[in-house]
């Protein structure tokens, strides 16, 4: 890791580069992935729990989280908004809760379904992200891994609009179909 952030630092043009290499690869490897996979009820599941009418992927750039959001603009932008256009439209952007602040330039992206967010538990807490998770869903969708937070997500719910709001919430806090159905009943602003 130090190679690369010293290399994004004094040589971002060849970071620049492999990353459009490792693009590439990642666009074709998705074709072939969806050459093979078929659709099932008419689109497709994914692991992060969502599904989609179309081919669907989730791209990210876990590293950006140490970097400037200007980093994530003038290295990697470019290469999201190429998958993105290349991908189709139901491709999600994962985020992690201590490495978002780029996502103003992620939510330019033309053309993404949404953005995926991770909570952890060091970082900005769930109460605290309500106004980026806000600003998210007035242009996008967003997927919510509640990972850590649980106890503040009624709270964060009464502030956020439903629309476009998917929730992931471990069994370890809602155990099945009808304790998450009586939980967003009770808590979901409508």
């Amino acid at each position: 890791m130090e190679g690369f952030f010293l290399d994004l630092c004094e040589n971002p043009g060849a970071v620049a580069t492999a990353a459009a290499c490792v693009n590439h690869l990642l666009m074709k490897a998705v074709d072939l992935h969806y050459s093979l996979v078929q659709p099932k009820l008419g689109g497709f599941a994914h692991i992060f729990g969502y599904w989609a009418p179309g081919k669907t992927v989730v791209i990210q750039e876990d590293v950006m989280g140490m970097c400037s959001p200007a980093m994530y603009r003038d290295v990697f932008m470019q290469c999201n908004a190429e998958a993105v256009d290349h991908l189709g439209k139901y491709v999600i952007f994962h985020l992690h809760s201590i490495g978002y602040k780029h996502y103003k330039y992620v939510l330019n992206t033309p053309g993404l379904a949404g953005l995926e967010v991770a909570l952890e538990t060091i970082g900005p807490s769930l109460l605290d992200l309500v106004p980026v998770f806000r600003e998210i869903l007035e242009k996008s969708g967003l997927i919510l891994q509640v990972c850590t937070g649980f106890e503040q997500l009624p709270e964060a719910l009464r502030k956020l609009p439903s629309k476009g709001l998917f929730l992931a919430i471990p069994d370890k806090h809602i155990r099945g179909d009808e304790e998450f159905r009586e939980f967003t009943k009770a808590n979901w602003k409508c």
